[in-house]
Parts: C-alpha cells; structure tokens; sequence
C-alpha cells in the first residue's frame, strides 16, 4: 500500500468511518526525565599499556652467518610484533615515501637489533640467503593479516 497516497483525516471523519484513533501525546504529557549528571573522566596516567604476553610477542632468529655492520655485530635478528599505532604509523610512512619516490620501499618495523635498535635495510639486504628465508618465515607470523599480503 502506498501511504503516501492517504489523506490525514479529523477524528470526527475517522469516528463517522467507525475507525478507532489512538491517542496522542502531547509533549506537556510526557513524563519528566531526571537530568543526568556527567562527570569528566579522570586523567589517564602518563604510563604506556603493557601488553600480559609480551614474551610470546617477540622471537629472536639466530644468524648461521652473522654480520658486522657500522660498528655493531649481527648474531641475531630480534623480531617483534606490531602493535595497532606500529601499523598506522607504517601507513603514514609509507604514503609519504611513496608521494616522494612512488618505487621506494620500507620495511615493516618489526626486524630489530638486540639492544632494541631497528635493523638497517642494508643488513637485512645482505643477510646470507639460508639466514634470509628464515628470517622472512619467522617474521610471517609476526605481521597482521593485513600486512602479510605485502613483502616484508
């Protein structure tokens, strides 16, 4: 049925039709409503949340062929997962190195040294091969589904 169709009627024209008309109420009829206080929300502390698993968070590849590079030595590779502010900041990198050199790359921010440091695109491009396939096989399960399509 179309109601767009249907003219409004009185309630005199709807009781000659035998049609009943619910009531309507009007808004002085409505009942009151207690106002609501809203309190601010407290300060949040200036510490940073800990992730309860954070050693299954990290992995450390041990390297058949370690490396020296600028000074430090490359036994290992330690690997960590992101976190949610690690994946939108690795966009944001991503897309302004991209606007300055649309063939650039970057990698995901997971490949760190052991004192914490991020491994240098030049270690990671050197690593021998054998230690390079694992490396980039353990990494796979450190990269959000999302990210997995890309290469590390």
């Amino acid at each position: 049925m179309d109601f767009a169709q249907l003219a409004p009627v009185s309630k005199a024209e709807a009781a000659a039709a035998g049609v009943a008309v619910a009531p309507v109420a009007s808004p002085a009829a409505a009942p009151s409503v207690a106002p609501v206080s809203v309190e601010p929300i407290a300060a949040l502390p200036e510490e940073e949340p800990q992730f309860l698993d954070e050693e299954v968070r990290r992995r450390v590849v041990l390297l058949d062929h370690p490396m020296r590079f600028a000074g430090r030595e490359y036994r290992a590779i330690h690997l960590r997962r992101m976190a949610a502010r690690d994946v939108g900041r690795y966009f944001e990198q991503l897309a302004e190195l991209a606007a300055k050199d649309p063939g650039a790359k970057l990698l995901f921010p997971i490949f760190y040294h052991e004192d914490g440091s991020p491994v240098p695109p030049k270690v990671l491009d050197r690593l021998d091969a054998s230690d390079d396939e694992r490396v980039i096989e353990e990494a796979q399960d450190f990269l959000p589904p999302r990210l997995r399509r890309l290469k590390a």
